[in-house]
């Protein structure tokens, strides 16, 4: 990449159609004697990132066949002293109305997602000569209560944020944030999606049968479609979900946002 610096400056109100990579910060060279380790560090950490995500995809798989032999015992949920006599319905309660919000799947999902696509992407271009005389990667401080995560003093360290922001980088980027900063597109589907998770693990495990069966496979197609619809529904506004410090920056002002007041 040449160092002529694509930098939206910070108050423009351009939009950048990223038909060619623009610049996140301002390029500093790479120190050449650590150029060999960089495909090295990127694989790494593209490796740990993907098992996160592998492990919370897994879980929500076999956690709740774990929670079925370890506390039912192999029986059906409907065998469970939490739904028998009076305390029934404050079990159902509970699952119905508190669980579903508080499980946060999607988010935990979206985001190391974000985080696996977007470090296969840093180790890809180390491996390429066009992108080896710069930095590939930069850190930025969010402001606390930013982000997803433990608060060390007053923000949160972002790290491995691509240097260069082309549109498969900001894609990588916008499913990273939809989950590590705090937004409310996130809580609606991930709100949606809780709601979806939790009846369908509990009717399986019931389990039901006959008429009722089909109606709550009715119901939770339903509750998948709704998930579905949250995610269309705010779909125009996953791409404005950024740290703080992104505001008036190339993020902001690039594909597929739209200007101030044209949008």
């Amino acid at each position: 990449m040449g160092y002529g610096a694509h930098l939206i400056r910070p108050g423009s109100t351009a939009i950048d159609p990223l038909t060619e990579p623009a610049l996140m910060t301002p390029l500093r060279r790479s120190t050449r004697s650590l150029l060999p380790w960089r495909p090295v560090g990127y694989v790494s950490i593209t490796v740990v990132w993907f098992l996160i995500f592998a492990v919370a995809v897994f879980g929500l798989i076999v956690a709740p066949i774990g929670i079925r032999q370890s506390s039912l015992a192999g029986a059906s949920l409907s065998e469970s002293t939490a739904f028998e006599g009076e305390d029934g319905a404050i079990g159902i309660l509970i699952m119905v109305v508190i669980v579903p919000p508080l499980l946060g799947t999607a988010t935990i999902v979206s985001a190391s997602t974000g985080f696996v696509l977007a470090n296969a992407t840093l180790f890809a271009r180390s491996l390429r000569a066009d992108y080896r005389d710069g930095q590939l990667s930069f850190t930025v401080q969010s402001s606390s209560g930013d982000t997803m995560g433990p608060q060390g003093g007053t923000s949160v360290a972002m790290s491995l944020l691509p240097t260069w922001l082309t549109r498969w980088a900001k894609i990588t980027l916008m499913i990273e944030f939809f989950g590590f900063v705090v937004n409310r597109n996130s809580v609606i589907v991930g709100t949606a999606w809780g709601y979806f998770y939790v009846f369908t693990v509990a009717w399986l495990f019931w389990p039901v049968s006959g008429a009722a069966l089909w109606v709550c496979i009715a119901v939770s197609a339903l509750l998948l479609a709704l998930v579905a619809v949250a995610v269309w529904w705010r779909r125009s506004h996953i791409a404005t979900v950024m740290p703080k410090s992104f505001r008036k920056s190339v993020y902001e002002y690039s594909w597929p946002n739209t200007a101030p007041g044209r949008g």
